[in-house]
């Protein structure tokens, strides 16, 4: 069988998609690069799924608070940032503002409490599309359930602190989407389209190869994992917005894995920390609990056990893509039946009686390692991003596609490889997995070449950096090939779909483009 390699992508520390095999230039069969950035943002994985018509995985109901604070976010940071780009008959964007305050005062006459009991609509001079516009109509009738929510019920406080964390969050998610995304991309036109088609409840444009190998990521999450150091970065991170105490570093101890999932992996994890406070040094404790995929989803602290704080979103996606893996196992629960973990506690002892930090995820290091190229670069973030993208390139040049024919290779295929950058900025400890082991040893080879790299900092000292870099390529079959070309010299008829009646000319151009390779597949 005479195969030929169509592309190489490669997955960045987040998620950076370039050369989708989903979408064709229906004319002439030729890969059309559509780039959608989402590294670093906290909720990466909800605005993938989103972006790639994953509609099932999206966490979030069209009715629900975070989805229209999603909505609502994006369009206001597009109307902040891409004004430009916004059509002729262009809407404002409202307000509101406090119409009428009930007033409370004591017996000296002093206001002790303003309650505002009415608000008006204010224009904000800020400006949104047609089709966005009836996207938050589609979702305004929720706006008096959302009131309930705010108002937290029972655990008001609990829904109070993990609301305001959420919202300021995806605020700054939309904030940082549109910095990192040109407003007239493909990619962020793609991301619009399905947020609008999510808002009113229809089907969405569906990237499925790309929903393929998400489910299949969904699955990876190694169940050997360190949670110790998981549970101190984690705790660590939330005790920054503390407002009394202070978090005592590397104090995190007594490991006590309470139950696991049917994976294998933590489901609910509790520790021992101690802290500063008024009445000088004491002990605390915080129990971590994990969502249904397995990720870090909310710390519970002793003083406040009902309260869910959420956990880091970028912890958690190291989380995920197995940056805490380890060759020291945790012991395993004797009961093979998940139901039957929850009584169980499995112990782990911190037997180390001066804190030490240990290898840092690179999705989370302070002061990341640094590329040869990239070290002028003025603050860390763009030092960061800037080694990531020259570590890809590297691998995306020097990566022998022709391997793949060679191996009789069909359909995607995943390389996750794994490696250590030491104190000297040197690579090492590179653990490959792959279909094939001559794949594993290609893929070490590549990273082999990775130069000598200024070494990160964790607190100010130089620490292990751990580098996660899934590689994904497809290899398609020539007589596929010859079979989508036929396909494509007669492209099918479109039906439009009756909401896009309000996209310009352009954005429809695209999003036919991208519909019509669809069909054709």
């Amino acid at each position: 069988m005479k195969a030929s390699l169509v592309f190489l992508v490669i997955i960045f520390s987040g998620f950076l998609i370039t050369g989708n095999p989903e979408e064709t230039d229906p004319n002439n069969n030729e890969i059309i690069s559509i780039e959608f950035n989402t590294e670093g943002l906290t909720y990466e994985l909800e605005i993938m799924d989103i972006y790639m018509g994953n509609f099932p995985e999206v966490p979030w109901q069209r009715g629900d608070i975070l989805f229209g604070l999603l909505l609502n976010s994006y369009v206001k940071s597009f109307a902040e940032q891409c004004d430009a780009y916004l059509p002729a008959d262009k809407e404002m964007l409202y307000g509101q503002e406090c119409a009428e305050k009930q007033i409370t005062r004591n017996g000296y006459g002093t206001v002790i409490s303003e309650t505002c009991i009415s608000y008006r609509q204010v224009p904000l001079y800020l400006y949104m599309s047609p089709e966005m516009a009836r996207a938050k109509d589609a979702i305004s009738q929720f706006e008096l359930q959302w009131m309930g929510e705010m108002m937290g019920g029972s655990e008001a406080l609990g829904t109070s602190v993990k609301l305001m964390s959420e919202t300021k969050a995806i605020k700054l998610d939309m904030i940082r989407l549109l910095q990192m995304n040109a407003c007239d991309s493909p990619g962020l036109q793609r991301f619009q389209e399905n947020l609008r088609r999510y808002a009113h409840g229809i089907e969405p444009i569906k990237m499925e190869n790309l929903i393929a190998e998400r489910k299949t990521n969904y699955n990876m999450i190694a169940p050997e994992q360190d949670i110790q150091k998981l549970l101190e970065d984690l705790v660590y991170q939330n005790s920054r917005q503390w407002n009394f105490n202070k978090y005592h570093k590397g104090s995190l101890k007594n490991i006590s894995i309470l139950s696991k999932d049917l994976d294998g992996r933590p489901k609910k994890v509790k520790g021992s920390y101690t802290f500063s406070g008024f009445g000088g040094t004491k002990n605390g404790s915080v129990t971590l609990v994990f969502n249904n995929k397995g990720l870090p989803d909310c710390l519970y602290f002793f003083d406040f056990p009902t309260t869910c704080r959420p956990a880091n979103r970028k912890i958690a996606m190291a989380y995920a893509k197995n940056d805490y893996a380890t060759s020291i196992k945790h012991p395993n629960v004797e009961n093979s039946s998940a139901q039957n973990y929850t009584n169980q506690e499995v112990y782990i002892s911190n037997t180390s009686s001066t804190p030490q930090i240990q290898d840092v995820p690179f999705a989370v290091i302070e002061e990341p390692p640094v590329y040869p190229s990239c070290e002028g670069l003025p603050d860390n973030s763009q030092r960061k991003k800037c080694t990531s993208e020259k570590i890809n390139q590297l691998v995306n040049k020097n990566f022998n596609t022709g391997l793949a024919n060679e191996l009789g290779l069909t359909g995607i295929n995943r390389v996750i490889v794994q490696f250590r950058i030491n104190h000297k900025g040197e690579i090492e400890d590179i653990r490959a997995r792959a279909p094939h082991p001559k794949l594993e040893q290609e893929a070490a080879r590549v990273v082999n070449l990775i130069p000598r790299m200024t070494p990160g900092k964790q607190r100010g000292e130089i620490v292990g950096v751990m580098y996660s870099l899934p590689i994904a390529f497809k290899v398609q079959d020539s007589r596929t090939e010859n079979s989508n070309k036929n396909l494509n010299s007669s492209p099918k008829k479109e039906q439009k779909d009756p909401e896009s009646k309000d996209l310009n000319n352009n954005q429809l151009r695209n999003l036919l483009k991208l519909e019509k390779k669809k069909d054709n597949n």
